[in-house]
């Protein structure tokens, strides 16, 4: 009992981790999108038309 009971926090620790990389990665994409989009706009104030 006690391998197991160790084995399912191992698996809820790791189930919870994966759950937090995933927040993470979302708002990290969220901020990339929006400074990509404030140098797009940059750029076609900067370069000839």
């Amino acid at each position: 009992e006690s391998s197991s009971n160790i084995l399912d926090n191992l698996l809820s620790r790791m189930a919870h981790y994966a759950d937090n990389l995933e927040g993470l990665v979302e708002d990290r994409t969220q901020a990339y999108l929006e400074e990509k989009a404030v140098a797009e706009a940059l750029l076609y104030q900067i370069l000839p038309q």
